[in-house]
C-alpha cells in the first residue's frame, strides 16, 4: 500500500507557491460530480434544441461519425463526452438557442464555448493535485457554462453545495499552511493567536463533506445530485 500524501507538510508550505488544499480522494470526488453535471445538463439541452428543429442533420451525422470512427461505444441520446457535446453544440451556434445574460450574443457565446473546450481538456488529464486557484477557475467557469445551457434550479443548487464545500476546504488548508509558515519563520511564539488556535495534524486535515461546517465525513452526498435527472 502506498503511503499517504501528506499536502501540509511543512516542506510543502515553504516551497509550494501552488497550494493544493484538496488530496486525491478528494479531487477524484469533486471532478467527477462535476462532470457527471455537465454531462447531464448538456445532453438535456441537446435533447431541447432538437426537440424544436434547431439541429442540423450534418453536424449529427459528422459528430456521431466521428465517434464511430474513434472506437468509442454507442451511447443513449447525446450523452457523450463533454468535449463532443461542446462540438456539437458549436457546430449549430447559429440555430440553437442559448440561455444566461449573454444567450443572444454570439461573440460571448462563441467565447463561452470556447472556454468549455479548455476546461474539457483540463478535467480529462486527472493529475489529482490539482491546485486550489486551478480549481478556483474551474468552479467559476463551470457556473457559466451551465447557465449558458440553461441548466435547472436543481442543479444549480448540487453545484453551489459542491462550490461551498471545495471552497471551505481550501480556505482551512490555507489557514493550516499559514499557521506552518509562521512557525517555520519563528512567528509562533508565546501566546499569539497562531498558538492559541487548534493545530490540525495531517491526519485531522479538512474534508469536503456534505456539511461544510463538519471535518469527519470524506464522502460526497450524491443524494444532493438526485435532481439532476429529473425533468
Amino acid at each position: 500500500m502506498l503511503p499517504p500524501i501528506d499536502y501540509q507538510s511543512k516542506e510543502s508550505a515553504r516551497l509550494s507557491k501552488f497550494p493544493v488544499s484538496l488530496d486525491p480522494p478528494l479531487q477524484a470526488r469533486l471532478y467527477s460530480e462535476l462532470e457527471l453535471m455537465l454531462s447531464v445538463t448538456a445532453n438535456k439541452y441537446i435533447i431541447e434544441q432538437r426537440k424544436y428543429g434547431r439541429m442540423s442533420v450534418e453536424s449529427l451525422v459528422k459528430i456521431t461519425d466521428f465517434w464511430k470512427n474513434k472506437g468509442r461505444p454507442q451511447v443513449i441520446e447525446f450523452q457523450f463526452d463533454q468535449a463532443t457535446q461542446r462540438d456539437l453544440i458549436l457546430h449549430n451556434l447559429h440555430t440553437f438557442h442559448f440561455h444566461g445574460e449573454n444567450g443572444d450574443n454570439t461573440v460571448a457565446v462563441h467565447s463561452m464555448l470556447y472556454c468549455w473546450k479548455a476546461l474539457a481538456k483540463e478535467m480529462a488529464v486527472r493529475t489529482f493535485c490539482t491546485p486550489d486557484s486551478v480549481i478556483r477557475k474551474h468552479l467559476h467557469d463551470m457556473y457559466r457554462i451551465l447557465e449558458m445551457l440553461g441548466a435547472p434550479l436543481a442543479t444549480f443548487l448540487a453545484f453551489q453545495d459542491l462550490q461551498l464545500r471545495a471552497l471551505n476546504i481550501m480556505r482551512q488548508g490555507q489557514e493550516v499552511r499559514d499557521e506552518l509558515r509562521a512557525e517555520m519563520e519563528g512567528g509562533a511564539v508565546g501566546s499569539g493567536s497562531v498558538s492559541g488556535r487548534k493545530k490540525m495534524s495531517k491526519n485531522q486535515m479538512p474534508m469536503i463533506t456534505g456539511d461544510v461546517r463538519s471535518s469527519e465525513d470524506t464522502s460526497f452526498d450524491s443524494r444532493k445530485l438526485a435532481g439532476l435527472y429529473e425533468g
